[in-house]
């Protein structure tokens, strides 16, 4: 007789902050979501909407944070500001926090892993690689939130995937998020709620976790991965002062192994499981999977290539500090200001801009490539014909000018190959 299963991380923090035990799937849950995440057009959008209530007490709206992301017409600002002064939102459009909403509440110690977060879009799904589960929730949804504290949610079905071993040199978040796109049935996977366990989850930091879960959320699929020891130090050192989650008990010595040993252990009956190593360097193009290795790929005229400070790193390191093709832009967009200022303290983006790269500001809105020009994008922020890859593959392709994987690239700098 087979042990039963231990319950799905997304029904368990769903059925806790219900206040049920019941994880049966399809059960109807009053559930109160922690936080609401917003960025600047999504803050705009509630607080006009929130005008046309009669009621306007909203009791609730310090759970909401307002994440500037540089697009909110200048005309709009005085009434949102007016808004989250009143009813105490925390980090409201200010400047200093520029950037992709889910990196910015993380960063200034705002998401907790048992959190239940509620947003307009995929961004907050990235969440879910420190434990959180990510909601998706229309315009009115997010209204009455403001003014009640429960959110219906029915209890998902949840797939689980094993990930063993170690990923390969050069491949990172984006290329495991493509495998496991492809592992639950390429395009038909959207819809999908995952959970993902394994030593090879394990072994990820939990931005690389983030970054992980963000581009399956951007592929319609949600994911999560289950707390461990790893996690819970790096948020507490992201602990905003004063911030009411913060009160909540940290996990003991015995408590964090038996989180390490959970995300770790073996698969179970019913599990998917993928192997790391198998993992390729690859891109996705309007849904479709393309081969990097052992091959040069279409030309590019431009790389849009950015993300949290483990993306930057990688970029740099693919490169090799050689110069862009030429006629080729490469544009490099730190996820947040924090990112922006480690960059600059390590050096990373000296290192980019003495090879040609021009910054764009976080949360500033990249400009879309033109009908006749094909690029390459590190984040699925892009418009149709651009190629989804990872930080290293990005590299890589500015210095050739076409996509190609890092070693191909480092092959013909030994054998002398002109790269320009």
């Amino acid at each position: 007789m087979s042990t039963p299963r231990e319950p799905d991380r997304v029904a368990s923090v769903l059925c806790g902050r219900a206040g049920q035990t019941s994880t049966r799937v399809g059960a109807r849950l009053m559930v109160a979501p922690d936080r609401v995440l917003l960025d600047a057009i999504g803050a705009r959008d509630v607080v006009f909407a929130l005008r046309r209530y009669e009621e306007r007490e909203v009791p609730h709206a310090a759970r909401m944070l307002f994440v500037d992301a540089g697009r909110l017409p200048r005309k709009d600002r005085a009434p949102v500001l007016r808004f989250a002064h009143e009813h105490g939102v925390p980090i409201a459009l200010d400047p200093a926090h520029r950037g992709r909403p889910s990196c910015v509440a993380v960063d200034e110690g705002f998401v907790h892993c048992d959190d239940v977060i509620v947003g307009f879009d995929a961004d907050a799904g990235a969440l879910g690689g420190l434990g959180a589960v990510a909601l998706r929730a229309d315009l009115d949804d997010v209204c009455q939130l403001a003014a009640r504290r429960t959110f219906e949610v029915a209890v998902p079905d949840v797939t689980r995937v094993h990930v063993a071993g170690r990923l390969p040199r050069w491949t990172g978040p984006c290329e495991l998020a493509l495998a496991v796109r492809e592992l639950l049935g390429g395009r038909d996977a959207r819809g999908r709620i995952v959970e993902l366990r394994g030593d090879g989850v394990a072994a990820l930091d939990p931005s690389s976790r983030m970054a992980l879960c963000g581009l399956l959320s951007a592929g319609g699929i949600t994911a999560v991965v289950p707390p461990d020891g790893k996690t819970h130090v790096w948020l507490a050192a992201r602990r905003a002062p004063g911030d009411p989650g913060g009160d909540r008990p940290a996990p003991d010595g015995t408590a964090l192994q038996r989180l390490d040993a959970a995300l770790t252990a073996p698969p179970g009956e019913g599990d998917l499981r993928l192997s790391a190593s198998s993992v390729k360097l690859a891109a996705l193009c309007d849904e479709r999977l393309l081969a990097v290795e052992g091959a040069e790929g279409p030309e590019i005229s431009e790389v849009v290539a950015g993300g949290r400070i483990e993306e930057l790193r990688l970029l740099c390191e693919a490169m090799s500090e050689r110069p862009l093709a030429e006629g080729l832009s490469l544009l490099v967009q730190p996820s947040d200001r924090r990112t922006l200022l480690q960059s600059i303290e390590e050096g990373l983006l000296a290192t980019l801009v003495r090879a040609g790269a021009s910054l764009v500001a976080p949360g500033t809105p990249v400009p879309q490539a033109l009908k006749d020009e094909s690029r390459v994008v590190t984040h699925p922020t892009g418009g149709p014909g651009d190629l989804l890859v990872g930080a290293a593959t990005a590299g890589a392709s500015a210095v050739l000018g076409r996509l190609v994987d890092p070693e191909a690239m480092r092959r013909a700098r030994k054998r002398g190959v002109t790269l320009r």
